[in-house]
């Protein structure tokens, strides 16, 4: 439909231009969920409530941080100049980086077909490199 049609429909019904943004996000949340069974994730993670890291932004997204082993697998499928520009201790960033690093991590798997088992693998092997280079406490097991 075009704009022109959607302004049509509104100028006869207003309502229609109406939405409840909390039920538009639980529909999302519920849309997630699903997708998640089917995917086997366990229900204890699907129905928990949202919590933190326990760390805050300033501290998970420096370079060889937390975030550091993730930083290569996402760098096959999003510019590595681009995900190192978002590390550092700005809030904004870090979040950002968050949200690329979830995007990469899907579309490995979704887009490009890579296997779970291998970006686990992978990520394994990240782990150990950043710990050898002292930058955190150890970090396996740490899944995809």
């Amino acid at each position: 439909m075009s704009v022109a049609g959607i302004e049509r429909l509104i100028a006869k019904d207003p309502a229609a231009a109406h939405f409840d943004v909390e039920d538009r996000v639980a529909g999302s949340f519920r849309i997630v969920r699903e997708a998640g069974r089917r995917l086997g994730v366990p229900e204890l993670i699907l129905d928990r409530p949202k919590q933190s890291f326990g760390i805050t932004t300033d501290q998970w997204a420096v370079k060889g941080g937390p975030l550091e082993p993730l930083i290569g697998i996402a760098a096959k499928a999003v510019d590595i100049k681009q995900l190192r520009s978002l590390q550092g201790t700005e809030p904004t960033k870090a979040m950002t980086l968050w949200c690329l690093l979830n995007y990469a991590v899907l579309q490995r798997l979704f887009v490009m077909g890579h296997n779970r088992e291998a970006l686990q693998d992978e990520l394994s092997d990240n782990c150990r490199r950043v710990e050898s280079e002292g930058h955190l406490e150890p970090l396996l097991p740490f899944t995809v």
